[in-house]
């Protein structure tokens, strides 16, 4: 199946036909990770054959401006390499030094020089074949013998070493099986597993974008909760400062009532008496006026407070709902990779996983 397909499917498990929750770009992560998780579980099986040539001779060897040249085939058997120019031949570790594993020479000045020298009998470069490569499985060598021989190996990044008594020699082939990782399907070009498991594969990235996106929710949980918890601040601020111009209040109407009984005592005590109970009863006034002053203070920061209050609700609201769903698409999510791993021969009980021995 093509890329676009195996996105029309996901979104028909997925129930995202008008593409309001999944992008393209998440559909094919979820796909890339599932195809290289199965890869790992059941890895295509592949053949690469190699011609052996251990001989090199008049190879031109490149030395740039920073004195550094490769060989062109590597690793180099030790003290086999013979560097020459206009009739002088370079000595090792004087003229130039030389790095048998990578074929680096450095020391030369910048020129084109001529180069022969043997390759490793024990040793093959591989890097042809790295590309998506996981494992060695065998080596056969030498090809199209009855039985067929396969020496032990060891496999250090894109070199191949022999570990027996047989040699690498000039016009044998070599085959080596190994495990790689199934091509990744694009808009032009489908994945080359088996068409079998176009459906594991479907079934798998369904459960990986669903626990990708309920990741994703549980982001959006979080900050909804750091807003509501923000917004409780803001509520306590609110109601804080009501609380300080309620005593504010309290304060000037106290004041108030003494300005009251005091000029209620002094009327008529003294001279103009009227005029000081209305003098008192002026001050009283203002002070009632300062205090209905911070009634609406008061008042307006509790109108705040409460509509804090209802943010927060809405917020709890939501992060909880969040908290649902990341709930039901983390247990979909699983379920759907469970039966990925049961389509592809995949045994989970208790925990412990069982790869089956059957291949794609």
């Amino acid at each position: 199946m093509l890329l676009t397909e195996i996105h029309s499917a996901l979104r028909i498990d997925l129930q995202d036909t008008t593409e309001a929750t999944y992008t393209d770009e998440e559909l094919t992560r979820a796909i890339n990770k599932v195809i290289s998780l199965m890869s790992r579980v059941i890895p295509k099986i592949a053949i690469a054959e190699f011609t052996i040539k251990r001989t090199i001779s008049d190879e031109t060897l490149t030395v740039n401006a920073d004195s550094i040249g490769f060989t062109a085939y590597k690793p180099i058997k030790y003290n086999t390499e013979v560097i020459t120019l206009d009739g002088t031949t370079y000595v090792r570790d004087t003229d130039y030094t030389i790095n048998y594993t990578t074929g680096e020479i450095t020391g030369l000045d910048e020129d084109e020089y001529n180069i022969d020298y043997m390759l490793d009998p024990y040793a093959l470069d591989i890097s042809s074949i790295l590309d998506g490569l996981i494992n060695v499985s065998r080596v056969e060598y030498p090809m199209n013998q009855t039985p067929a021989s396969y020496p032990v190996f060891n496999w250090y990044g894109d070199l191949l070493f022999l570990l027996g008594d047989d040699t690498l020699t000039d016009g044998q082939h070599l085959r080596v099986i190994y495990y790689k990782t199934y091509l990744i399907p694009s808009e032009s070009e489908a994945g080359d597993y088996p068409l079998h498991l176009d459906e594991a594969v479907i079934t798998g990235a369904t459960g990986q974008a669903l626990l990708s996106k309920a990741r994703a929710y549980f982001d959006e949980a979080i900050a909804t909760a750091e807003d509501s918890s923000e917004t409780l601040g803001n509520a306590d601020a609110d109601l804080t400062a009501a609380d300080e111009a309620l005593d504010k209040v309290t304060t000037y109407l106290n004041n108030a009532q003494a300005y009251l009984q005091d000029g209620d005592s002094l009327i008529n005590a003294v001279n103009a008496g009227r005029d000081v109970g209305a003098t008192f009863a002026g001050y009283a006034a203002q002070e009632a006026n300062i205090a209905s002053q911070y009634v609406a203070e008061a008042t307006t920061r509790l109108n705040a407070a409460a509509t804090e209050l209802s943010k927060v609700e809405r917020h709890t609201s939501a992060t909880a709902n969040y908290l649902a769903v990341i709930t039901a698409m983390t247990e979909a999510g699983q379920a759907k990779l469970n039966e990925f791993f049961a389509m592809i021969g995949v045994k989970i009980e208790l925990g412990t996983t069982t790869v089956e021995a059957a291949r794609g």
